[in-house]
């Protein structure tokens, strides 16, 4: 920690009780300190931040009736309490760094399920992560924008991070790298999440016991109903149908702003070299991403890149459709690469789209694509037209509206006889295509 005069704000969630460390480099014995209420705490660290007056993180710094419990001066620049919050008791640290004027307030939490502390998140992906290890909620002034909190060390090996702080902060002391509002640090395992997401997991191959560390930003307001005392109606962590889910985002953001979408940025590294399907995926991610505009919340495994055989994929999104069960994926790939593996003359494709589907564990490798046949406007989808999973031959399946494609559509020349004849399931593979006829009207 090399940044002066800035203060930072750590928010974690604790179910457990933790000890104070002898490793802690102070020898400051600990002392009682006076009652301060939550509020009180935060408002105090929000003020030595320099932020413009008046600033608050709603929930925490209006939490006037909670009073913190077990305030203790652990040395000059580290201070902990506690405090029971729907049964569920908080541990509340603020440490400022060695040499620096600032503070910074952790508040933190082991074992902690998001859906059971935030009303309305049960059925959304957000609430979906199941039982934590640990979370963390993080808020930041614009000056500490980029900066990396973790595991730093000092040059005689030791770490500049209080033992306490450390330990609450768990795997996510390793390092993370700050943005400006609400972060939010986790430390969860692919064996706690719902059914449904476990089954994404499995359709890329990645091993359940694993665990994950999430990183990300979420709305400052994401504690403005926490501490209120209208019980939660907390469901299971299973997913909402897509008619549900939009009446729960409407709702969320009618309780937290709409910002609780554009802020909402969570990632979390997968293990490498996944294989989804025929789909070879090097590097990937578990993301949950809100999007103000369109009113959603996107989730599942994401890909900068992918690619089958010499089919070179971007943007790819591996997710559950809760309503038909199945595991779908999405990504866009450049036409002129698909000239690679398939090619038939007069055939010109502008837009292709990934669109696979896993069902009951089996992949089906699925393109959408729309494009020309000699001028003459088509729709076209792609499959693998081999039946063994490590081999791939792509076959397209045509389609020309209305009017269907004619012979003429197909040679790109008048066809004396045949001008005005429709082909029906026309399909084209290896510069073959085959097409039944279809006579009159």
């Amino acid at each position: 920690m090399t940044m002066r005069g800035i203060t930072y704000v750590i928010v974690l969630i604790s179910t457990c009780v933790l000890s104070i460390s002898s490793g802690i480099a102070q020898n400051t014995a600990p002392s009682q300190a006076a009652k301060v209420s939550l509020s009180g705490f935060v408002n105090n660290a929000l003020a030595s931040m320099g932020l413009p007056e008046g600033t608050k993180i709603p929930g925490l710094s209006n939490a006037d009736d909670l009073q913190l419990e077990n305030v203790t001066q652990v040395s000059s620049n580290v201070t902990t309490a506690k405090v029971s919050i729907r049964k569920i008791p908080f541990d509340i640290t603020s440490y400022k760094p060695t040499g620096k004027t600032s503070e910074l307030i952790v508040i933190g939490a082991d074992g902690l399920e998001l859906h059971k502390i935030i009303p309305g998140l049960d059925g959304t992906p957000l609430g979906a992560l199941g039982k934590m290890e640990s979370a963390a909620f993080v808020y930041v002034p614009k000056e500490l924008a980029g900066v990396q909190f973790g595991l730093a060390s000092n040059s005689d090996g030791s770490s500049p991070v209080p033992q306490i702080v450390k330990n609450i902060l768990g795997p996510n002391s390793r390092g993370v790298n700050l943005s400006e509002g609400m972060n939010f640090l986790a430390s969860a395992s692919l064996q706690n999440f719902p059914g449904e997401i476990k089954t994404l997991f499995r359709s890329a191959g990645l091993t359940i016991g694993k665990k994950i560390i999430l990183s990300g930003t979420v709305s400052r307001n994401i504690f403005k109903k926490s501490f209120n005392k209208t019980p939660i109606t907390a469901g299971n962590t299973n997913l909402a149908s897509a008619s549900q889910m939009k009446n729960k985002i409407n709702a969320l953001i009618a309780d937290y702003g709409k910002d609780f979408l554009s802020e909402l940025k969570i990632r979390g590294n997968l293990q490498s070299d996944i294989k989804a399907g025929l789909l070879d995926i090097k590097d990937s991610k578990y993301v949950i991403q809100g999007a103000e505009e369109s009113k959603s919340i996107s989730f599942g495994i994401s890909a900068d890149t992918a690619s089958i055989a010499k089919l070179a994929f971007q943007k790819v999104l591996i997710s559950y459709d809760p309503e038909k069960r199945q595991v779908i994926s999405e990504g866009s790939i450049e036409p002129d690469t698909l000239s690679k593996v398939f090619d038939f003359g007069g055939l010109k494709l502008d837009k292709i789209d990934l669109a696979s589907v896993n069902s009951s564990g089996d992949w089906q490798f699925i393109l959408n694509a729309s494009g020309d046949l000699n001028g003459k406007q088509i729709s076209a989808v792609f499959e693998n037209s081999k039946s063994k999973e490590n081999q791939f031959e792509l076959q397209a399946t045509l389609t020309g509206g209305t009017k269907g494609i004619t012979a003429t559509d197909v040679v790109g020349r008048k066809v004396p006889g045949f001008d005005e004849v429709a082909l029906s399931k026309v399909v084209v593979s290896r510069g073959r295509l085959v097409a039944d006829l279809l006579f009159g009207s």
